[in-house]
């Protein structure tokens, strides 16, 4: 087992050092040092956040609610390093997504197809059954 732990910490390593992943890391390091786009993103979850939380507690989300929520995504998606960085990660998890697919069709055993998914939206349009 040991071994095995040892080949599958070099093959992430490896998969680490792909361009797909060096530059979406690069693009993360950029979007932390940048206190304006981290302010948009943090901004756009916290009024989505109260958002839902208003529609989960059967209240009701007003006009303005929303607007703040439409601006704030506005604002967000008018930063370049947010856009970069929601660009670079698209990539990244496309290319996670090959790299599952590969290894399923090697093994003959499905990678990251789902199900072992806890979500309460399996079946839907959720991140992590995607």
């Amino acid at each position: 087992m040991e071994n095995l732990d040892q080949k599958i910490k070099e093959f992430g390593d490896y998969i680490l050092q792909t361009p797909e992943f060096i530059e979406f890391k690069k693009a993360a390091e950029k979007l932390e040092k940048d206190k304006d786009a981290m302010l948009a993103i943090q901004d756009v979850q916290d009024r989505a956040e109260a958002i839902y939380t208003s529609e989960e507690s059967d209240s009701e989300v007003s006009d303005e609610q929303r607007q703040g929520l439409n601006e704030a995504q506005a604002k967000m998606m008018a930063n370049e390093i947010c856009m970069e960085y929601f660009k670079k990660e698209d990539i990244a998890i496309t290319a996670a997504s090959k790299i599952c697919d590969s290894l399923s069709e090697v093994t003959g055993i499905p990678f990251a197809d789902g199900s072992n998914c806890d979500c309460d939206d399996c079946g839907s349009d959720c991140d992590c059954c995607e």
